[in-house]
């Protein structure tokens, strides 16, 4: 939840506010209509027009991602050395990228990383409770 005051301020300083479903669905925005916006969008596409610029902050988002699914994994997963390691060597290749082709091929390698050790992370007693009533059932028998 945001105050009403809160809300005032954010939209005194132009800042939009995504709203989403306690799942996460898209409900909508509130958006700044005076007109200020239009020119962070036109600032936003001139610098992604710009090859050199855009590449340095895909760089960024790329390498933050894959800091952001080792530390799930970190947190969820087993025995993940060798795929943090992996992820740790992935994150500073990100930040050194030549060119998209090259980073796009890095983003992919770190979510097969992240996807060798997807079913130790998946806790079925949690995410599943059917499925750990039935393994109980199966250890009774």
């Amino acid at each position: 939840g945001v105050t009403s005051p809160c809300l005032r301020e954010l939209m005194r300083r132009g800042i939009p506010i995504v709203w989403r479903s306690a799942g996460g669905t898209y409900l909508g925005q509130t958006v700044d209509l005076s007109g200020q916006m239009a020119a962070a969008r036109r600032a936003q596409y001139r610098a992604a027009e710009d090859a050199a610029h855009a590449l340095s902050v895909a760089r960024l988002l790329v390498r933050a991602k894959i800091v952001n699914t080792r530390g799930v994994m970190r947190r969820h997963a087993g025995d993940a050395t060798k795929a943090l390691d992996e992820l740790r060597r992935l994150a500073g290749q990100a930040e050194r990228a030549a060119g998209r082709p090259s980073l796009l091929g890095i983003e992919g390698a770190a979510a097969a990383a992240y996807y060798t050790l997807w079913s130790e992370m998946i806790v079925p007693a949690r995410h599943f409770p059917g499925e750990a009533a039935s393994a109980a059932r199966r250890r009774m028998r």
